[in-house]
């Protein structure tokens, strides 16, 4: 992964992502430090790029896009899938290449971080995030990953 020919911005996140290098309220042990999104009171790199519902919109982009490509995973993309890079099995007993879901992967976590920043950041100007600005942080976190 780390000799793909992509932005060392995109590897930096996946880094941080491994070694948990994220200021979040899991790893600072602050309670009063909730996610925007509403869902995790106290949370950590494990909500922010897997149970978040923004992270989920990423995850199911990849889903509808190995769907593009003809095929279906064999089962649910999965958090070991992503934080691992492992690729998933498709139907018909074939697996995704190695290079291009390691690309998958880093476009993903980027994605993921940058709908992170961007929920941070309206939170720190005050302004509560209600589920519409949500919806369309989501859509537009799917956009960021293609």
């Amino acid at each position: 992964m780390w000799a793909l020919p992509s932005p060392n911005k995109q590897k930096e996140v996946m880094w941080r992502l491994v070694h948990n290098g994220f200021l979040t309220s899991e790893r600072v042990q602050q309670d009063n430090w909730p996610c925007p999104c509403g869902s995790d009171s106290n949370p950590g790199r494990g909500h922010f790029f897997w149970a978040c519902p923004l992270a989920q919109a990423v995850v199911r982009q990849i889903g509808r896009g190995i769907a593009h490509t003809g095929t279906q995973a064999s089962q649910p993309i999965s958090q070991r899938h992503i934080w691992l890079a492992q690729p998933p099995q498709l139907q018909g007993g074939n697996q995704m290449h190695a290079g291009a879901w390691d690309a998958t992967v880093l476009a993903a976590v980027g994605a993921m971080e940058w709908g992170r920043r961007q929920m941070i950041s309206t939170e720190r100007r005050g302004t509560t995030l209600p589920r519409a600005g949500l919806n369309e942080l989501e859509r537009e976190a799917g956009i960021f990953f293609w």
